[in-house]
């Protein structure tokens, strides 16, 4: 199993009470893998997850680099042991 840091801001901060969670992930776990596995171990994330058109929505770092826009590709990226994941869900103020 692979041990993986998952960084949370914005809401998912707030809805799960911490700045940040541990996972155990198989070693051939994607990010959707891990995506879903978050919302499985913290089920009240799942509506800021996976919106109305699936993550595309969030904003994703892996070891403090950007992936880019969410795509099919993106989420099949392997996470690998001692990763460190940011998940932001970009949010607008008026």
């Amino acid at each position: 199993m692979n041990k993986v840091t998952v960084k949370l801001h914005t809401r998912l901060r707030s809805t799960v009470g911490k700045e940040k969670v541990e996972l155990k992930l198989s070693p051939d776990c994607d990010l959707e893998c891990m995506l879903k596995q978050l919302g499985k171990e913290y089920p009240r994330l799942n509506p800021l997850l996976k919106g109305e058109y699936g993550y595309k929505h969030l904003m994703i770092l892996i070891n403090n680099s950007h992936v880019g826009p969410i795509s099919k590709e993106i989420l099949e990226k392997k996470i690998g042991e001692e990763d460190i994941v940011s998940i932001l869900e970009p949010s607008a103020a008026g």
